[in-house]
Formats: C-alpha cells, structure tokens, sequence
C-alpha cells in the first residue's frame, strides 16, 4: 500500500515537473503566455503541484500510525 502511495506520488511529480518545463511550448499559448486564457489555465492548474508533497505527507502520517498500532499490539 506505502509502496504504491509513494509510486503515485513520483508519477504525479514527474508528471507535474515535465508540464511546467513544457508549458510555454503549449500549442495554444506559444508565444503568449500572459494572455487571459493562459492565465486561467495557469489558476486551474496550479493546485496540481501541491498533490504530490500533500500524498506523500498523507503516506507517511500512514505509516507512522500504522507502525504504532502494531508497536502497541493492536490490528
């Protein structure tokens, strides 16, 4: 499950990295980045680059209970 969690967190930030490196070559923004409809795309999408850090905080906050429960004997 950790395992998978942290995959999808690397997935997700290479994915994340390679889009901003790649966003001026964007067919419909090229040469015109500050352009109205850039701008809201640049708004819609900045959330994404928060997923990966907030999974991977998520993933650990995981496994620190989950190694505690089964330090205390429980499930």
């Amino acid at each position: 499950m950790v395992t998978l969690a942290v995959g999808g967190a690397l997935s997700v930030l290479a994915a994340v990295v390679l889009s901003i490196l790649n966003w001026p070559s964007v067919n419909g923004f090229a040469g015109r980045l500050d352009s109205g409809w850039s701008l809201f795309m640049i708004a819609c999408y900045a959330p994404v680059v928060l997923w990966p850090p907030l999974l991977l905080s998520v993933t650990w906050a995981y496994v620190r209970r989950r190694r505690y429960r089964l330090n205390r004997g429980g499930d």
